[in-house]
């Protein structure tokens, strides 16, 4: 359906606009000599949670329904988004 295509538009033009944004605040973040270990660090975690996101989630929603699915990656977020403003 066209829902489904606008979604993924629009989820395809935050995931790049979002990498961008992250890349440039750790280069603006770090000095020059180690602003390659921290944007490997990113990659680094970045690929971490592509892998295990999914596998993470789906878990859940196996075993619990879909609804606590949500309800668990808000709370991994929130925490996230907490720990990101802590330390800035």
């Amino acid at each position: 359906p066209a829902s489904v295509l606008a979604v993924q538009l629009i989820h395809g033009i935050n995931f790049g606009v979002m990498a961008t944004v992250a890349v440039t605040f750790v280069s603006d973040l770090c000095s020059e000599s180690h602003r390659g270990a921290m944007q490997s660090r990113l990659a680094a975690t970045s690929g971490i949670a592509a892998a295990m996101g999914p596998a993470v989630g789906g878990w859940i929603a196996q075993r619990w329904g879909i609804h606590w699915t949500f309800g668990t990656m808000a709370c991994v977020a929130a925490a996230g988004a907490a720990i990101f403003l802590w330390k800035v």
